[in-house]
């Protein structure tokens, strides 16, 4: 009897092994978490791999809806995208969870900005520095926003306050150059672009901007068409693109090389006729003053 039991107890226990849950049967995958999804989505990020960033945000998202750091991120992505009122949407949601977040602010003020919406900028910028009065970013792209508004002596007030804060951000000497260049205080202009290239000597926008300056400043003091035409060959390799290469040929006709100026600016016409975006009249009175050996000089 004894033995006809342990039988019976061994076939159960062999049955029991090839059941689903069974000794045999697979262990389960362990479940991502909303924290392993968000990081799979920086990871992402990380590669320019946008789409598939904001998958894993949204799954991070599923699992937990109100984690705000994957709202944060994926506001990033459809930047990134250029889908700025997707993005505009998700700080909406991170600031409805934690409504003194300024970084939140400041981030959606550059989406309000690049949507051309300056004044909403203006306020998120604003909104920023109550929250966190030593935030030179805000400050920096408050002063940006001025400036493209047209008011320079807020935009100046607001560099000053940027650079007190971060000294050593040549953005800020290059775009406060570009504030006083405006006003037409040529001198405190190049002040600021020579600033900013001792911080960063190959930092491209000051590069161009000084070039531009050196050579089409209506007051003679201030130019200098051989050290123009270095920077500038510089800008253009550092940033190759239309305005750097306008640039250039501005410097060679305020060197003296007229012909070089000419072969430059056809060269950019050839480039700017390509697209459909670009508007050709300025750069037509460049090349036709430049075929008249006259250099160009900021009207």
């Amino acid at each position: 009897m004894k033995i006809i039991r342990m039988l019976l107890t061994l076939l159960f226990l062999s049955a029991a092994c090839i059941l689903p849950n069974g000794c045999h049967s697979r262990k389960e995958e362990p479940k991502i978490t909303s924290q392993g999804w968000f990081d799979a989505g920086t990871t992402w990020a990380e590669k320019g791999e946008y789409d598939k960033a904001i998958d894993a945000y949204n799954k991070a998202l599923k699992i937990d809806p109100l984690y705000t750091g994957a709202y944060f991120y994926r506001a990033q992505m459809w930047e990134e995208k250029g889908e700025y009122n997707k993005a505009i949407k998700d700080y909406n949601k991170v600031l409805k969870i934690s409504p003194n977040l300024e970084k939140a602010y400041n981030y959606r003020g550059g989406a309000w900005q690049m949507k051309g919406e300056s004044d909403k900028a203006v306020e998120d910028y604003t909104k920023a520095l109550e929250i966190e009065p030593n935030n030179a970013v805000a400050y920096h792209n408050r002063g940006n926003v001025w400036g493209k508004k047209g008011d320079y002596d807020k935009a100046i007030a607001d560099f000053n306050k940027a650079a007190e804060l971060s000294p050593r951000e040549p953005a800020i000497y290059d775009n406060r150059g570009n504030a006083w260049s405006k006003k037409g205080d040529y001198e405190r202009a190049v002040a600021d672009y020579n600033r900013a290239l001792e911080i960063d000597p190959n930092f491209g926008m000051s590069c161009n901007n000084l070039a531009w300056l050196l050579a089409t400043c209506p007051d003679s003091r201030l130019r200098d068409g051989n050290r123009a035409v270095k920077l500038a060959q510089k800008a253009l390799t550092l940033l190759p693109d239309i305005s750097t290469s306008d640039t250039l040929a501005a410097a060679y006709a305020e060197a003296g090389n007229f012909d070089e100026a000419v072969r430059t600016m056809e060269r950019l016409i050839l480039l700017v006729g390509r697209s459909k975006t670009e508007d050709l009249k300025p750069y037509l009175e460049h090349l036709n003053a430049y075929k008249a050996r006259k250099p160009w000089r900021i009207k």
